[in-house]
């Protein structure tokens, strides 16, 4: 399919996309056969940062009104989640020996499908999907900036930083047991913060010289490495200054390299950066069925069949529902965004 005039792709964006979906998928095989790659867990920080910095900078130098990008954000991120969610609860209720270890209820399934953090059947904050406990944090962030979009660019970037630290501060302060204001006091909130203001500099050209692209990366993915070396263990309260920080060093890092020179577009992980949405959906079951399939292998073949097992499920996904349901969803919304293959644009005017 042809670009749509006006389209610019973020090269290491699409890249990081896939590294932070990929890195989520990689953990999750360790947590099946016993191996520690807490840090691994660190792409779901990633794609928080990068959240934030999609948001800024697909609306700013554009007409962007809070029905709209709500509209916009919704085809995008839920359709998929909720066929996917609907088929697990079916397959839980009547067919449970493919998941025999899963307890769920008509309660819990409605709550996740409509992205309300709650107490589960287990005792934890999960959705019937576990991945989607991150869609919780971010169709809240949409929110929030969706309101602010009521504001001009620069005191919508102020505002939202603000609200945010003041949610935040509540949380640390208070905190709440809710599952619901625990999610929405989180410090995770933080790391789309950090995205907004990389996607200001990016946009107004505030980045700094090429060296300090790289110094950023490498301190970014020093300090991840590091705590994996020194503790392999999820910081728990503080992830969002543990991971979140070094996960925008190395996206404000990479964006300041692309800045100033033309990054290279490999087209295997432009395409896996399309898909990282549905490789990050599916991945806890083609794990679980790498698993089942290999666990008298060697650790190596192990997780080479589990990673290739994760990127053809999650672009079987994409191909197959993903990208189908969002077009047709922009189509029936009569939406005037251009869809092309990519999950998002970025304004025109920002390179």
């Amino acid at each position: 399919m042809q670009r749509p005039v006006g389209v610019q792709v973020i090269v290491s964006i699409q890249y990081f996309r896939a590294v932070a979906a990929l890195c989520v998928a990689f953990y999750h095989l360790g947590n099946h056969a016993g191996i520690s790659f807490e840090v691994g867990a660190a792409g779901v920080d990633l794609f928080f940062v990068i959240s934030g910095f999609i948001m800024w900078t697909v609306t700013i130098g554009r007409k962007s009104d809070p029905g709209s990008f709500m509209i916009d954000r919704v085809t995008r991120i839920a359709p998929p989640y909720i066929l996917l969610t609907v088929l697990v609860f079916l397959i839980a209720r009547y067919v449970p020996s493919v998941f025999p270890n899963m307890r769920t209820s008509v309660s819990h399934t409605v709550l996740s499908m409509v992205f309300i953090p709650h107490t589960d059947p287990y005792g934890t904050n999960y959705p019937v999907i576990v991945a989607g406990w991150t869609l919780n944090y971010e169709l809240f962030f949409y929110a929030v900036f969706a309101i602010m979009l009521f504001l001009p660019a620069r005191m919508r970037l102020h505002a939202t930083t603000a609200i945010l630290i003041l949610l935040v501060v509540i949380g640390l302060s208070l905190g709440p047991a809710l599952p619901v204001a625990k999610a929405y006091t989180s410090p995770l909130l933080l790391e789309f913060c950090a995205g907004l203001w990389l996607g200001a500099a990016w946009t107004d050209r505030r980045l700094p010289a090429i060296r300090w692209g790289a110094g950023g990366m490498l301190a970014g993915g020093a300090g991840l490495v590091l705590w994996q070396v020194l503790q392999g263990t999820d910081p728990g309260l503080w992830r969002a200054f543990v991971w979140g920080i070094p996960a925008a060093f190395v996206v404000g890092g990479a964006l300041t390299i692309e800045r100033h020179e033309t990054l290279r577009q490999f087209r295997p992980l432009l395409l896996l950066g399309n898909a990282s949405y549905s490789i990050y959906l599916v991945n806890a079951f083609t794990t679980a069925a790498a698993w089942r399939l290999m666990r008298g292998s060697s650790v190596q073949v192990y997780y080479i069949v589990g990673m290739l097992l994760a990127v053809a499920g999650g672009l079987l996904f994409w191909w197959l529902v993903e990208r189908p349901l969002t077009r047709h969803l922009r189509r029936w919304f009569h939406r005037q965004v251009p869809i092309s293959d990519l999950p998002f644009q970025t304004a025109p005017n920002t390179r």
